[in-house]
């Protein structure tokens, strides 16, 4: 770790600057020698390797000359009239040199129904190569355009070679010169924006010069990959986004660069600084992409899945070229190298620096974007109306989909129509559209017949003839010409018709292929990888953005945006397409494509602006924090978007439209997430949630206004603010004692402290470590759910029986419920490893019932890293990986490097993802040991406070006292003397005369007893302000003569229990309780209509409870709760509740019209007492 940590100067230094540079020249070097002659394979399939299609192209491959495929010469007059004979004849002509040329006999020529053109079967030879079939067409072509400049006949028609091993050699012909024709584009388009963005002749070399090996490596480690692997890609893309991806990694680290310069004096020490700055963002958002281009490996389409792979290595080599090749190079050339604006290093800019502890330090407000935080405090001043006008933006670009289709024939998918695409276009004028690109059957030979004839009932089947049959006679291919064109609706639907007929042979086991069913297969395949690859994505971008911002709100709304962003680009670009450049469609892979550099690209944008909010509102509080995020961001994140959109603007120079359609929508998406979403969408959500945006994780900080910046040190808002900022320094502050060196410690007022010390630390409240653990976990749990649902349905769609492969995904989960229900596991770390032993057992079984289930070792490999230590961990994942490897191989007899590569990058991270959440855990931990022992030096201050408050407050309650006991003597204690006098007087009358009733009697003698009580009361509370029940500390004693009267009084039932154990209670809390029963037995005799009451006084361990019940007509508590006190009682339950919670009790009723009432008062019990 701490090596890791002094990366950053070892990079920078001036020994460790040319020590790096040179290990990196070493690698460069070692890999380039190594990988040099490596070039991509040619490969250009395009349905699913499982499809019935590509299960029909292997089965050809039995049959005599499978390596033999016809070109067709398509002849029509030049004036468009008819042919004559000796256009015919001058066409037979040609045969003999096609025959020289390709090898095999041709035939025809066979005229059109119309008589305006003809065509020649010439078949060739083929190899897996494009490139050499191109060369061999070439050939072809040049002899026929030889033989037609030597004939007058030949001379005055149009003669094009089309067919389907045409179009392959057209494709490759026209990316000859393709690829250094877009690294030319791309780097002027580079250098050109790195210029203007710079505004340095110079210094737009070093990124430029940097990122240009990094491609140059990376094209030739992932030819080598592919080669190695069968990975289908395009090496064009896979360029596009090295430079891309690299030129803004520069962009952003020089950006912080250049911000620090003014800042050090040794530049030097300025670049360690911007690395430590920037490499975790550079680092998130690189893993971020790379994570969801890895996810195609799943993909069923061979082009997709390879360009994940490749693409995915392609960034890692830019991520290091930028990390630890550009720094050296840096440092090596210092200031000079931003002339002529060379940042310079001022005291004045040190001075404006907040000393606080790691990335709160702040710039002036002065240096930050003028333009940049404008437009961001506009937003946050207006957020409603800034997210509509946003939303409404996004939602007009998004209508571009209505509309819309997905999918371009053979002829629609050049840029620059080839001979071949306008070669079929004549032919379908003619002939039947079908007949250059017929469906091929293969079934078993002994039904053949009954396949054929059931093909040709298929309505729009031309003909339907049997072409042919394997060696040893057990296959038959029967070939099947349509009169759809090819790529239609119609000729699409027609495939699924044509299999479902044929398929219904008895024994036939017949299969249709073909160019055309090989479209309608890549059609399903496309629309399958988009709805499985799409979710994959978001899950990663969110597990990302989740990890990072700590927060399940923030990612969330982030992802929304994202999503909403990326479909008003596709929108956007599709209605572009279609009227601009006459596109009638989108290829079938740019949907997918596109929202994937869209999503990942935006979540790349995202980490950049929402890592720096974060950083900011530490110190300024979300909103302006935000501000201050897009204000410092906004610069580099627009010139990082157009130098993106430009990069990939570039792919239109290519001659297929799905480069052109991919680089278009892209471009107009990253335009428009780093103008719209990221500077207006985003700040104005985070403007209408403030704080809430963090949840469940805890506020970064409150803001701190301008009066609180300027208060003294040890004031509360400054206590407060410094705490949530840093818990380091709040730690320092508080321990010296809270007071800074302008204020003096008498300054300190007791209330003062109290509230900073409550403000700053509170022990109950979870941690910002322990609620972004909680959020992880959410998030491993949601992974657990989707894979294990992802498996159990590519299970029952890959054959598996529905009941296997949704009990294997029910067991699974019900055995991960019990690990996330049962406190053991999750407690006792044996446990849990045994729990994770027999979940990855339950795993098994499901890879048994189908492959499919691999799916969930990733979940696998980040629950090793939590559980077992590191090296039993990489045991573990070895022994998962070995299954996954195996699973494929036992199922279906055979794998694939993909479903190695694929695995294996997926455990490499779910393991570093792991061991970054041990280590969050890890962090989680010593922050809160800091924060226990802040909370020990705060309880120590809060006790000396209390202590002075107590004191004060017995100050206060002596002297009241004092006061009331004065004032009772003089006025109540005299009256109370009065009425027993009188009553006294008047029962002697009454005992001497005669014929007084007895009632009278017992009344005078009531008053005379209740008088004299009172007085006895009265001069108590006159010493000590105890009731005289309350003498000797009796509160048990004083219930009992209460409830005794009581009895006495009402004539009802009354029950007395006192818990036994009950510890002596102190005189406040004796008069508490003594008065809540007086004020209970008042309200039973005047409401209740009770016939039996119990009072029980009750040790709860914690506290003392005192219940009464009655058995009385009940109440409706809500009405009680809402009235005003009851005049005719003692006190209401107002009072009653404010006399409690003064000692920190409360009251509790419960009643039911009709079913009695109990009242419950609770005090906490001090046991000290």
């Amino acid at each position: 770790m701490e090596k890791l940590r002094a990366l950053p100067r070892t990079l920078s230094s001036k020994r460790g600057s040319w020590i790096w540079l040179g290990i990196v020249l070493i690698v460069f070097v070692a890999m380039f020698g190594a990988f040099g002659r490596a070039t991509a394979p040619a490969l250009n399939a395009t349905a699913p390797a499982n499809s019935e299609s590509t299960q029909v192209a292997e089965l050809l491959k039995q049959f005599p000359n499978a390596d033999q495929q016809s070109v067709i010469v398509v002849s029509t007059a030049n004036d468009g009239a008819a042919l004559s004979p000796a256009h015919l004849s001058a066409m037979k002509g040609l045969l003999p040199a096609i025959e020289k040329e390709t090898g095999l006999a041709p035939s025809g020529p066979v005229p059109s129904e119309d008589g305006k053109a003809a065509v020649i079967i010439a078949p060739m030879t083929l190899t897996s190569d494009n490139s050499e079939n191109a060369d061999h067409l070439k050939a072809l072509r040049a002899v026929i355009a030889d033989k037609k400049t030597s004939s007058s006949d030949l001379n005055a028609m149009q003669l094009q070679v089309t067919g389907g091993p045409a179009f392959g050699a057209d494709i490759a012909g026209a990316f000859e010169g393709a690829d250094i024709q877009l690294l030319l584009v791309t780097i002027a388009i580079v250098a050109v924006l790195l210029m203007l963005t710079y505004r340095s002749p110079v210094l737009w070399l070093i990124p430029l010069i940097v990122v240009a090996f990094a491609d140059q490596l990376a094209g030739k480690v992932t030819a080598w990959l592919g080669t190695q692997a069968s990975l289908q890609f395009d090496t064009g893309i896979i360029s596009v986004l090295v430079f891309g991806a690299g030129t803004n990694y520069a962009l952003l680290f020089i950006s912080r660069y250049r911000e620090e310069l003014p800042r050090f004096a040794d530049h030097r020490q300025a670049l360690a600084e911007a690395w430590k700055r920037t490499a975790p963002a550079i680092l998130a958002s690189n893993v971020t992409v790379v994570i969801a281009l890895a996810t195609l490996v799943f993909a069923a389409i061979p082009g997709t899945r390879g360009l994940g792979i490749a693409s995915a290595v392609g960034l890692l080599i830019a991520l290091a070229a930028v990390l630890f090749a550009l720094p050296p190079v840096l440092a090596i050339f210092g200031r000079k190298i931003f002339w002529p604006f060379i940042p310079r290093f001022t005291e004045s800019t040190v001075e404006s620096v907040v000393e606080l502890p790691g990335e709160l330090q702040e710039e002036k407000p002065k240096e930050l974007g003028k333009l940049w935080r404008s437009i961001a405090t506009n937003v946050v001043r207006r957020p409603v109306v800034c997210l509509t006008a946003a939303l409404a933006l996004l939602a007009i670009m998004a209508t571009g989909l209505i509309g819309s289709s997905v999918g371009l024939n053979q002829i629609e998918k050049f840029r620059v129509q080839s001979e071949s695409a306008t070669g079929l276009q004549v032919l379908s004028e003619h002939f039947s559209p079908g007949e250059a690109q017929p469906m091929m059957i293969v079934s078993n030979s002994a039904q053949a017949k009954a396949v054929a004839d059931r093909a040709a009932e298929v309505g729009g089947v031309v003909r339907s003839q049997i072409a042919g049959e394997t060696e040893d006679g057990k296959l038959t291919k029967i070939m099947v010409t349509s009169e759809y064109a090819p790529g239609t609706p119609e000729s699409l639907a027609q495939v699924n018709d044509l299999r479902n007929a044929v398929h219904d042979v008895p024994e036939a086991n017949a299969l249709v292929g073909g160019a055309v069913a090989t479209d309608a297969d890549a059609r399903t395949g496309n629309i399958a990888d988009f709805l499985l690859v799409a979710p994959l994505v978001l899950g990663v971008s969110f597990l990302v953005l989740l990890i990072l911002l700590r927060s399940l709100v923030a990612p969330v709304l982030l992802l929304a945006a994202n999503i909403v962003s990326a479909t008003a680009a596709i929108g956007a670009g599709a209605w572009l397409s279609r009227s601009l450049f006459n596109q009638p469609a989108l290829d079938l892979q740019v949907p997918l494509l596109a929202f994937l550099f869209l999503v990942a690209l935006g979540i790349d944008y995202t980490i950049f602006l929402v890592h720096r909010a974060k950083t900011e509102a530490a110190t300024h509080g979300t909103r302006e924090g935000m501000v201050r995020a897009v204000a410092s961001t906004g610069g580099v994140i627009t010139s990082a978007g157009i130098v993106l959109a430009g990069v990939f603007a570039a792919l239109g120079i290519l001659p297929l439209v799905t480069l052109g359609q991919l680089g278009l929508i892209v471009g107009i998406g990253v335009v428009v997430d780093t103008l719209v979403v990221r500077t207006v969408l985003v700040p104005a959500i985070f403007s209408l949630l403030g704080d809430k945006i963090w949840w469940p994780g805890k506020v970064p900080a409150q803001a701190v206004d301008a009066e609180e910046a300027s208060a003294p040190l040890g004031s509360n808002a400054n206590l407060t603010a410094a705490r949530s900022a840093h818990p380091a320094a709040a730690n320092e502050w508080i321990r010296s004692p809270m007071t800074s060196p302008r204020e003096p410690v008498s300054s300190l007022t007791a209330k003062n402290a109290h509230t900073a010390v409550t403000s700053t630390v509170t022990p109950s409240a979870p941690s910002s470590q322990g609620r972004a653990v909680s959020a992880m976990q959410w998030g491993q749990h949601v992974i657990a759910v989707v894979l294990s649902s992802v498996a159990a349905i590519r299970a029952v769609t890959d054959g598996t029986h529905p009941g296997l492969a949704i009990g294997a995904a029910v067991a699974l989960l019900a055995w991960y419920a019990v690990g996330i229900l049962n406190t053991r596991f999750r407690q006792d770390r044996k446990a849990s490893q045994i729990w994770l032993l027999v979940f990855t057992a339950i795993w098994a079984g499901g890879v048994v019932v189908s492959a499919e289930f691999i799916w969930l070792a990733f979940l696998l490999w980040l629950l090793a890293g939590h559980l077992f230590r590191w090296r039993s961990s990489i045991w573990y994942a070895l022994v998962v990986f070995a299954v996954v490897v195996l699973a494929p191989v036992m199922h279906h007899g055979t794998t694939s490097y993909a479903n190695v590569l694929g695995p294996l990058i997926g455990g490499i991270f779910a393991l570093a993802i792991s061991r970054g959440y041990l280590e969050l855990l890890k962090d989680a931990r010593e922050r809160e040991a800091l924060v226990a022992a802040l909370q020990r030096t705060h309880h120590e201050l809060l006790d000396v406070q209390d202590e002075l408050a107590l004191s004060q407050h017995h100050a206060g309650a002596i002297a009241e006292r004092t006061r009331i006991s004065r004032d009772i003597h003089d006025t109540v204690a005299q009256s109370l003397t009065s009425i027993r006098m009188l009553a006294l007087a008047q029962g002697t009358k009454l005992a001497d005369a005669d014929g007084a009733s007895a009632e009278a009697r017992a009344t005078l003698q009531q008053i005379e007893t209740i008088s004299r009580e009172s007085i006895a009361d009265v001069r108590r509370i006159v010493a000590a302000l105890a009731p005289a029940e309350l003498e000797h500390n009796a509160l048990g004693e004083a219930l009992e003569r209460i409830v005794s009267r009581f009895r006495e009084e009402t004539g009802l039932r009354a029950d007395l229990t006192i818990d036994a154990t009950l510890p002596a209670l102190s005189t406040e809390y004796d008069v508490a309780l003594l008065r809540v029963a007086q004020s209970a037995l008042a309200n039973v005799r005047l409401h209740a209509k009770a016939s039996r009451v119990v009072v029980s006084l009750l040790d709860s361990d914690d506290s003392v409870r005192l219940d009464i019940l009655d058995d009385g007509q009940g109440m409706d508590v809500s009405s009680v709760n809402n009235a005003p006190r009851d005049a005719d009682s003692s006190f209401g339950l107002g009072f009653i509740r404010a006399r409690l919670r003064e000692l920190s009790g409360g009251l509790d009723l419960e009643s039911t019209p009709g079913e009695g009432t109990v009242l419950s008062a609770h005090l906490p019990l001090r046991r000290e007492f």
